[in-house]
């Protein structure tokens, strides 16, 4: 999907504890079925955890937002994060240009 507007969704979060395994790739896997997934990227740098999600449509980021794992996920943010921020940025470029 060279050079097509997406919606981007950045997650930017202070880690308290690791995340296991298991939930970040049930996690990942629920957004891949999700039509209207893109890419995802994640990156920690010290306590900083930030995932860069794209999407083709506002749609796939709410369809994203009302899913069964994505839910699971979010009700045990306070385990695993002591604070975080969600940003949604639409008409983004895909693939990002750098």
């Amino acid at each position: 999907m060279a050079d097509s507007s997406c919606v981007k969704v950045i997650f930017t979060a202070k880690v308290k504890s690791e995340i296991p395994g298991t939930m970040l790739a049930a996690v990942r896997d629920a957004a891949r079925a999700i039509d209207g997934f893109i890419d995802m990227e994640s990156s920690t740098e010290g306590e900083i955890e930030t995932t860069v999600s794209w999407w083709r449509s506002s749609e796939a980021v709410r369809a994203w937002a009302r899913n069964p794992v994505h839910g699971e996920a979010k009700r045990n943010k306070s385990v695993y994060y002591d604070w975080y921020d969600v940003a949604i940025e639409e008409g983004q470029a895909f693939p990002p240009v750098a």
